[in-house]
């Protein structure tokens, strides 16, 4: 039953497939002659893939292949022998390669748009032969006329998700064409999700290649959001990030959380598979890959930003306050990561347009003041001294707390990232940011040596002054309606 995620593949491409019965051009002479070249130019991808293991892109040529030639036996084996779990194993392939493919394809792109153009000499309809600029596009072919045909039409290409209107793309790109790029098909990142996760499209921008089984308008959204919080934080917390460091994290937003869990049993390596269980947000360093689901599992009250910009948070910590570098942190403190996600979950863009982080829309600050008002927050100097395995030992309660204009239940809350979120606000907002700079060097040695000294002394504040902080971030949870 290998090929089951196949057919997916496949019918999601079809659409793109224009030799089909009955169309105007099929009995053309050099539409067959064009058709035989792709046939032969997709042999020989999938050939050279295979040699080198470059397994996703050979299971990519041999799905395509079966689109134009739907009877040729060795793209069929290729399709059935590995699984989407296999295909992660591929190799890389080497930028020399690529170079070389994309070369091929974009040839074969430029092709077919020319041969759009003969029928459009002939007096033929554009609209009879979009298929062929739209084949044209998705084999990369950046023909200064195709472009120009497509920008007349009002349309501009967006990779994966195809064609869509100029106004509609301007629109959610802040009126900027370029703010984001966009996948082909065939690119090896890009692969490696479908082969697992059949709906996930993408776009990216110079840190973030966003994968997501959402529609293309909400998928630039939620990266034009990730884009804001990024920007923020490096403009108000500063950026010890390498100049000319190109590493993209791959960030995965599920819609449902079943696909979340589904998709993730295949990626989550076996040790940590119980850990992964249950949980709605999970980052694999080693991968640099983060996959959160849209809502959360047992709270989905909770904004559509909130789960993806808070873990997105603490990979932007550490490329930029660690300059990517340190291990895990599991030791004394590595709950002040925890606090910078709950603060970032409640990252707003305001009236302005601008972006902060608003206390009243941090659902774990309205937590840790149900448990402050109910006596049951942590002693804090106790609090100051937790490792992760102390931490994650600790019971996850249902509390009644208000929060978006209403009375919730939060269910399996963390108490530790509640009261740490309440500690890393209290910092953000006191003395109108002024200590920002400071925190992000505090997270940035946190990173690098696995504990926290005495948080007093390394923000140069007085004894009991960071607690204090803490306090007025928990009256300021004042539960304020949610947007």
């Amino acid at each position: 039953m290998r090929r089951i995620a196949l057919v997916v593949l496949c019918l999601l491409t079809l659409p793109l497939t224009f030799a089909q019965a009955g169309e105007p051009w099929a009995d053309e002479p050099a539409f067959k002659s064009l058709v035989k070249a792709e046939v032969k130019l997709l042999k020989t991808l999938m050939q050279g893939a295979l040699k080198k293991d470059y397994r996703r892109q050979a299971w990519y040529f041999a799905d395509r292949l079966l689109a134009v030639a739907p009877t040729d036996t060795k793209a069929i084996e290729v399709l059935d022998t590995w699984t989407g779990e296999e295909l992660q194993a591929g190799q890389i392939p080497k930028k020399a390669w690529v170079k070389k493919r994309d070369g091929m394809l974009r040839g074969l792109g430029d092709d077919y748009f020319h041969f759009g153009e003969t029928l459009e000499a002939s007096g033929m309809d554009p609209e009879k032969y979009y298929p062929i600029n739209i084949r044209a596009s998705s084999y990369g072919s950046v023909a200064g006329p195709l472009v120009t045909a497509m920008k007349q039409s009002g349309f501009t290409w967006l990779g994966v998700y195809g064609a869509k209107e100029i106004k509609d793309v301007e629109e959610l790109m802040g009126g900027s064409l370029t703010r984001f790029t966009f996948p082909q098909e065939y690119e090896d990142e890009y692969l490696k999700a479908r082969a697992v996760w059949p709906e996930a499209r993408g776009a990216r921008t110079t840190s973030w290649r966003l994968m997501t089984d959402h529609a293309y308008k909400e998928a630039l959204r939620l990266l034009g959001t990730l884009a804001a919080a990024e920007a923020w934080m490096v403009g108000n917390m500063g950026s010890k990030a390498k100049r000319g460091d190109e590493r993209v994290t791959n960030l995965m937003v599920f819609s449902e959380w079943q696909a979340y869990d589904k998709v993730g049993a295949d990626l989550v390596i076996d040790q940590e598979k119980d850990r992964f269980a249950g949980t709605s947000g999970w980052y694999d360093r080693r991968r640099d890959r983060l996959m959160v689901c849209w809502r959360h599992r047992e709270n989905a009250y909770l904004g559509d930003d909130d789960l993806m910009l808070g873990h997105a948070a603490k990979v932007m910590a550490r490329r930029h306050f660690a300059a990517g570098a340190g291990g895990e942190v599991q030791g004394k403190g590595y709950w002040l990561l925890e606090g910078l996600r709950g603060a970032f979950e409640g990252f707003r863009l305001n009236e302005d347009g601008m972006g902060e982080i608003d206390p009243g829309s941090c659902w774990r600050l309205s937590v840790a003041r149900a448990l402050r008002d109910a006596g049951q927050l942590m002693p804090w100097d106790q609090f100051m001294e937790l490792n992760q395995k102390e931490g994650e030992a600790l019971d996850r309660p249902t509390l009644k707390i208000s929060f978006g204009g209403s009375p919730r239940d939060a269910k399996r809350v963390d108490v530790v990232a509640a009261q740490a979120t309440a500690f890393v606000v209290g910092l953000m907002k006191a003395n109108r940011g002024k200590g920002l700079k400071k925190l992000a060097k505090l997270i940035g040695d946190l990173y690098k040596r696995d504990s926290l000294p005495d948080v007093d002394k390394a923000l140069g504040l007085k004894k009991g002054k960071a607690v204090a902080m803490a306090e007025v971030a928990l009256d300021a949870a004042h539960g304020l309606k949610n947007r």
